[in-house]
């Protein structure tokens, strides 16, 4: 299931939900003022949309679902009505985005039926007041995007326990730090965007440990990648355990999408909890047999396009913590 926006037969922009079988399904906008609107994510399975649309009075973020179509949610108090909807938890009860607060600048913001919208503040200590969410964890406890910092605009990071905390920028760029964050892997230990380098626009990967970092440089230094002529300006998407990225950059000098895998570091656990235990095994019976991708195969620890014994006895050599 994909959305986003297209063109439809009155000249308009407008959100659509795509399925397989069903083709391209367009969600309409709300009642009154120019018709424009756009889907931007939606929940893990496909039910509930999320974006923004247009009414009367000016844009406002939106909830879809085919039982009760398109649902608005509300504005930040005391501002000029506007608000998008960027971002979506897996279970489609959290949305996260930004609305123009009372102070007449762009805040971001977490929606939940219970407490409708709420603004997540600022940067402490902040150049200017202003921040962003783009992306939201699976469990919404992780919320990215950008915001004022202490100096210039900065990727940002946000949850219950810290706040609101800036990123920083890649070293070597411009005087005021210029950087985005657009994605989050579904733990939020991963975190994706864009930075301005010594080189210009980079795409850059920020763990807690190694903070942010040109993803062109490491895969260059660390795995020993040769990407003469391309340079990756902007990471736009984080798979769910951190490890296959997507952005756009230029190639030859024309502009191309790009896709990054990174290797497991523990390939035998299989359930992603630190440990090579009993769980692990128990997935790798169940997946016994010839892989259907050869080339992405979880439990295929020889990399032999089958999952047999083989693989058995490797887990065991992997036996523990990670």
């Amino acid at each position: 299931i994909i959305v986003g926006w297209s063109v439809s037969e009155n000249g308009s922009q407008e959100a659509f939900r795509w399925k397989e079988g069903h083709g391209m399904t367009g969600l309409g906008d709300f009642a009154g003022g120019g018709f424009a609107s756009a889907a931007s994510a939606l929940s893990a399975n496909g039910a509930t949309v999320v974006g923004w649309g247009t009414h009367a009075q000016g844009t406002e973020a939106f909830r879809w679902t085919m039982i009760a179509g398109m649902e608005r949610l509300g504005e930040l108090p005391g501002g000029i009505f506007a608000s998008r909807a960027m971002a979506i938890s897996g279970d489609g009860k959290v949305i996260a985005g930004w609305g123009n607060s009372g102070i007449g600048v762009n805040e971001a913001f977490r929606w939940t039926a219970q407490t409708g919208m709420v603004g997540l503040g600022f940067v402490p200590q902040s150049l200017l007041d202003g921040s962003q969410a783009f992306d939201i964890s699976f469990q919404a406890g992780t919320i990215v995007g950008n915001a004022w910092a202490v100096s210039g605009i900065q990727a940002m990071r946000y949850t219950d326990e810290e706040g609101m905390v800036s990123l920083g920028d890649l070293p070597g760029g411009q005087a005021q730090p210029f950087s985005f964050a657009f994605a989050v892997s579904a733990d939020g230990r991963t975190i994706v965007g864009r930075g301005e380098s010594v080189e210009g626009t980079r795409a850059f990967i920020w763990d807690e440990t190694r903070g942010m970092r040109n993803l062109q440089k490491m895969l260059e230094v660390d795995f020993g990648l040769n990407l003469t002529g391309w340079q990756l300006h902007e990471a736009r998407g984080v798979s769910a355990f951190g490890r296959t990225i997507v952005g756009f950059g230029a190639h030859g000098g024309v502009d191309e999408a790009w896709l990054v895998r990174l290797p497991d570091p523990c390939p035998a656990d299989l359930n992603h909890d630190g440990i090579v235990g009993m769980q692990d095994l128990l997935i790798l019976l169940g997946l016994m047999g010839p892989c259907d991708d050869c080339g992405s195969c979880a439990g295929d620890l020889n990399g032999d396009c089958v999952i047999d014994t083989d693989d058995m006895i490797k887990m065991f050599a992997l036996w523990g913590p990670c």
